[in-house]
């Protein structure tokens, strides 16, 4: 399927309303695919996770899949680079090194997908570094 979104969105590039449309409902089709990979819990779900075309996801979509996954609310704090969910980091020591590895790569592909959205970059960077420097 995201084949098919990357395709359209490109072909139809000239046509905001259009390509706006289909993020929307890709967004709400991601959302709801990584909500059942994160409360699945089964070996190798979140390999999943690392493979996402985070490129295709609005970026308020991205912040709220990342506040998923990492427990993290977002909303709560003023200062997004200064909250660290410590259920986050006691969830992350608690799973397999394999799953730890996914979701990893998983925060660090989202960055990678927005390299020239500075603000999310240095955010899911310190976060990283807070969580696995703990």
């Amino acid at each position: 399927m995201t084949d098919q979104v990357e395709f359209f969105s490109n072909a139809n590039s000239h046509e905001s309303g259009v390509v706006r449309s289909i993020t929307e409902e890709y967004d709400i089709f991601l959302l709801e695919a990584v909500t059942m990979l994160i409360s699945a819990k089964n070996i190798g779900t979140l390999q999943f996770l690392a493979a996402v075309p985070y490129h295709l996801v609005s970026t308020e979509m991205l912040w709220e899949i990342y506040s998923l996954l990492t427990k993290w609310n977002l909303f709560e704090s003023s200062d997004r680079g200064k909250y660290v969910s410590s259920e986050f980091e006691h969830e992350l020591l608690a799973i397999s090194e394999s799953n730890t590895f996914y979701v990893l790569t998983t925060m660090s592909n989202m960055a990678i997908a927005r390299e020239k959205q500075n603000d999310f970059v240095k955010i899911v960077t310190l976060h990283l570094f807070q969580v696995c420097g703990s």
